[in-house]
């Protein structure tokens, strides 16, 4: 499970690896690049508004600040590396503003690669290798200007709502604060995240409650007030959820699948957070 403070982060000369599996995150907007290696199994990874499958065997890259998602229906293995643009300043230039037409593409002895990536620590090194890796990338795809406005509105509102699920907000929120119309807003949500701004945020703190619940001590009241529910009772109420994102109708075949998906992931971690919940009551009667 991503870790959600360690996404946020994206210093200068950032470089990370980690290995998940079964790889799921809401749509989310980091400064850093992301290199992403299938090891094993699939995942879906959703970039601005396009579905990636990411198979076995298979590489793929996004850039810095477009929004994206990952879901996996089954099972998945992916390595992860994180790295700034400062570490391929000429690559970040030359490519700015511009998105890859089709992101998924192989490179030979990639498996092998990704296991040795972490352990060099030569500096002229490890930029040899990303810049291998990009340069594999750059000559597996082509390159289309983004509509900027779409790329800035979903980076916006995915950034806000990442960096602000735990306090109480709302859509009039963020339309205040991006300076666009409620309805407008409401229609992005609608359209490209497959539900409502308040299922959205949900989404979030369920995930965070998930992941605070797999790995610390806290109790549920304690992860509940963290998660941002008001109370023990609110925390967590999916099924309301599960039935409105599997309501609404899609406007194209992709999106549908996402949408089965995001109702599939929605009761997945229902199941999930009630178990863990079963087993910290039992813990604290022990």
């Amino acid at each position: 499970m991503l870790d959600f403070e360690k996404h946020k982060q994206a210093g200068e000369n950032y470089l990370s690896f980690d290995v998940e599996k079964n790889l799921c995150f809401p749509m989310h907007c980091n400064e850093t690049y992301e290199f992403l290696y299938c090891n094993d199994g699939l995942a879906n990874v959703t970039v601005l508004d396009r579905i990636y499958r990411l198979r076995a065997g298979k590489c793929m890259v996004i850039p810095p600040k477009f929004a994206h998602a990952y879901e996996t229906p089954d099972y998945s293995n992916v390595f992860i590396c994180k790295f700034s643009k400062d570490w391929v300043p000429d690559f970040y230039e030359k490519h700015d503003g511009y998105i890859a037409t089709f992101p998924v593409f192989s490179i030979d002895f990639a498996e092998s690669l990704t296991r040795k990536m972490p352990l060099v620590t030569n500096t002229f090194k490890q930029k040899a290798v990303l810049y291998h890796i990009l340069a594999e990338f750059e000559t597996h795809t082509a390159f289309i200007p983004v509509d900027k406005k779409k790329v800035d509105v979903l980076n916006a509102i995915a950034k806000y709502v990442s960096h602000n699920f735990t306090e109480d907000i709302s859509l009039k929120d963020l339309s205040d604060k991006m300076g666009y119309s409620y309805n407008y807003l409401s229609a992005v949500f609608n359209e490209y995240f497959g539900a409502n701004f308040s299922d959205v945020v949900n989404i979030y703190r369920i995930n965070y409650a998930t992941d605070l619940l797999y790995s610390t001590t806290l109790s549920v009241a304690e992860i509940s007030k963290k998660a941002g529910y008001d109370s023990v009772r609110s925390f967590p109420q999916l099924p309301e959820i599960q039935r409105k994102v599997a309501a609404r109708r899609p406007r194209v075949r992709e999106r549908r699948h996402y949408r089965r998906r995001l109702t599939g992931f929605c009761g997945f971690y229902c199941i999930f957070l009630v178990v863990c919940i079963v087993k910290k009551i039992k813990t604290s009667f022990v």
